[in-house]
């Protein structure tokens, strides 16, 4: 593949340099792809917004990113958000919009969504209904291949639960959530 051209997409300038390097780039891709993202859920019949922003969540997740930009041949979700931000400034909003939806869009048909739901909201939600004092999370930042990873621990009940290595601390929150959730169900069953 031409090192100019990704998501199929040819640079005709230096930009896409500069967003591989530059995190404004990654911010304002990020708010494209948000764009494109809502609008499609709404044409794929979603119309509750609270529904609408917990897809949106899930399918901006880091995790379900970075298995994304692997896919379209780029080293980060990160990246990729930099990629969809210079395409954006170079051609504008209707090009990129074009490109996500050619794509990006069809890719999330390969993820199973669920697997990346809000498992930190779920979590808040027992305890909320239990009256309950909602725990901490403790995340800690780890380097690994030069990339801040990181990986979060929670309490109940005096249990230590820790969750795997992510690329984001949201992530990271968001998995040891996902494996605390069993533990509280099983604990609280008969309450909740």
């Amino acid at each position: 593949m031409d090192k100019d051209t990704l998501l199929g997409y040819k640079f005709t300038t230096d930009l896409l340099e500069k967003a591989l390097a530059d995190r404004s780039f990654r911010t304002l891709g990020d708010s494209v792809l948000s764009t494109v993202i809502i609008e499609h859920l709404i044409n794929e019949g979603l119309n509750d917004p609270g529904d609408i922003t917990n897809k949106k969540k899930i399918m901006e997740s880091r995790q379900v990113l970075d298995i994304i930009s692997k896919k379209c041949h780029i080293d980060s979700g990160e990246k990729l958000e930099g990629v969809i931000g210079a395409i954006y400034l170079e051609e504008g909003f209707e090009t990129v919009k074009n490109i996500i939806e050619k794509e990006i869009i069809p890719i999330y048909g390969s993820i199973n969504i669920e697997d990346y739901e809000d498992y930190v909201t779920k979590v808040k939600e027992i305890f909320d209904k239990l009256k309950i004092k909602r725990p901490t999370y403790k995340t800690l930042e780890a380097k690994s291949n030069n990339r801040p990873t990181f990986y979060s621990s929670l309490k109940i009940n005096g249990e230590e639960i820790t969750g795997e290595l992510c690329n984001s601390k949201d992530d990271a929150e968001n998995n040891v959530a996902r494996k605390a959730l069993p533990i509280l169900e099983k604990m609280y069953g008969n309450k909740l």
